[in-house]
């Protein structure tokens, strides 16, 4: 690293930990590192979180998951290590630097167990094959991550792609592989080098970055974790700010509200304490006055022994007329507001026409992205606990979003019920009566029933089934259930046996718990 370059770090580090003091916080919570605690689950990764699961499990595909730099890639990577199962035996590999494919090789057996020296390139091949063929005898899977992969040569993408192409008996495959990388992977898939292994399917999983409400849950999820106490300087104008200017990603907004907290940090000029340049000043003119005070008798004898020249006057001279007497104010009448200037704040807020309307959508079907706007306002606690979080259903696929909350809101309570007697399954009742710790699948939701109606018709659907109505943003929310399991993997294997066209819209598995919660029933 440079002179400049530790300048540069040592100076952040140095303001990073001053205003960790000053908050009285117990890390820094925009930190590159990312602990545990400090993930937030949003709707969007935890659902690319749990496909990546289900396929390690169940998929055939080379999967890649894809992202521009500070998308959350290498997070997402280490939530996944953080839910692998037992049975799996996991080799994570970084590529960032760029690895030949010998290298690559040797950390794969290096972290699998095999014996790598003195074995040609072929022996490789078989003693891995065979290695993975016992592992899967053993009712156990091999797995294969490589973060930074759009770093890898060609030579060592090519190997890959041969280890992907491993299968058993049956045509499954020995080796799951997961790539995460830049959208360069893609185009390096093109190289005519790979021409042979161009049979290897590919399922893409690609990152969204977060919508403005998911932005503020973000920062505000991992301020609560860093115990930040404060109710600024985060206000509703910065975190507008913080999200236009970022677009969404995390690395970008990590970097940005890192640099909020630090220009929140008071001035010198600010701080209590004695300036001494002006201080020496005033002294001076205090000296400076009580001089001319003592002397002040031979200064005026001085002035009065002096000669003073008449100064002949006009015979006449005309007076202006007095101007009338304005009243003095008293430093009573005197508005504060004219007296102090009012501060700006941090980050200048958006004007009102660079402000997006929000726009709800009629019923949605699997969508990627959160379309829901951001509060009105954004608290944060007034003490240094952590912001209890609750699950609301975000109104597209089901997703789930992480929401801090200061009270629990119980959703206003509906007389009569607005599902139409003529559409199948049961109602709100039939699902506050469910196992809270049992899981079902949520096919779609939305606030047009019209459009519930039209799903129903569309796909074949087995019982039992069940559409459950409450309330968002004061309208009327629909949602359409189907089964009860006892449990999330039970679920996962149910989703993946129904028919291929309903699988396409992607059915959000939901534990009841969650959606007792949103219908108003807090057990």
């Amino acid at each position: 690293m440079s002179n400049t370059g530790t300048r540069l770090y040592e100076s952040k580090s140095t303001a990073s930990s001053s205003y960790v003091v000053h908050y009285h916080m117990t890390r820094e919570p925009f930190a590159d590192a990312i602990e545990d605690d400090l993930f937030y689950a949003e709707p969007g990764r935890q659902q690319k979180l749990d496909i990546l699961l289900h396929l390690t499990q169940y998929g055939n595909e080379l999967v890649l998951v894809a992202g521009p730099p500070g998308s959350g890639k290498t997070t997402l990577l280490q939530q996944y290590l953080l839910k692998t199962l037992d049975t799996w035996i996991v080799a994570h590999i970084d590529a960032q630097g760029g690895m030949d494919e010998r290298k690559l090789l040797q950390q794969l057996f290096h972290q699998m167990n095999m014996d790598f020296q003195g074995a040609t390139h072929s022996e490789l091949f078989e003693r891995m094959q065979y290695h993975f063929e016992t592992l899967q005898h053993r009712a156990q899977q091999a797995v294969l991550l490589i973060d930074n992969a759009e770093q890898l040569p060609v030579t060592a993408l090519r190997r890959v792609l041969e280890m992907a192409a491993l299968t058993n008996a049956d045509k499954k495959p020995l080796l799951r592989v997961i790539l995460f990388g830049t959208r360069k992977l893609d185009e390096n898939f093109n190289d005519p080098l790979l021409g042979p292994q161009t049979h290897v399917v590919r399922r893409n999983v690609d990152l969204l970055p977060f919508s403005q409400t998911h932005t503020t849950h973000y920062i505000l999820h991992r301020l609560s974790a860093a115990n930040f106490a404060a109710d600024k300087p985060f206000t509703d104008a910065v975190l507008q700010k913080i999200h236009k200017q970022s677009i969404g990603w995390p690395g970008e907004i990590n970097r940005l509200a890192h640099d909020v907290l630090i220009e929140s940090l008071p001035t010198a000029s600010s701080t209590p304490g004695i300036n001494k340049v002006r201080a020496a000043a005033a002294l001076t003119g205090i000296v400076l006055l009580g001089t001319l005070l003592f002397f002040q008798d031979e200064f005026n004898a001085w002035l009065a022994s002096e000669p003073v020249e008449a100064i002949s006057q006009p015979a006449s001279v005309s007076l202006p007329e007095a101007a009338p007497a304005v009243p003095r104010t008293t430093s009573s009448e005197v508005s504060a507001a004219d007296m102090i200037p009012e501060p700006g704040p941090l980050l200048q807020p958006l004007s009102q026409g660079s402000m997006k309307k929000n726009t709800e959508t009629d019923t949605t079907f699997a969508s990627e992205n959160d379309k829901n706007t951001m509060p009105d306002t954004v608290t944060l606690p007034s003490t240094p606990t952590a912001v209890p979080l609750v699950a609301e259903e975000t109104g597209e696929e089901g997703a789930e979003q992480v929401k801090p909350s200061v009270e629990a809101v119980t959703p206003p309570a509906i007389s009569a019920s607005p599902v139409p007697a003529d559409l199948p399954g049961f109602r709100n009742a039939w699902i506050l009566k469910q196992n809270p710790k049992h899981y079902t699948l949520q096919l779609v939701a939305g606030n047009n029933i019209g459009t519930l109606r039209s799903f129903i018709r569309q796909y074949p659907l087995d019982e039992p089934l069940a559409i459950y109505h409450t309330t968002r943003k004061g309208k009327i929310w629909f949602g359409l259930i189907q089964h009860s399991y006892p449990n999330k993997q039970a679920a996962l294997d149910a989703r993946s046996q129904l028919p291929a066209t309903l699988r396409q819209q992607d059915p959000w598995i939901r534990q009841f718990s969650a959606l007792q919660k949103d219908l108003g029933y807090i057990p």
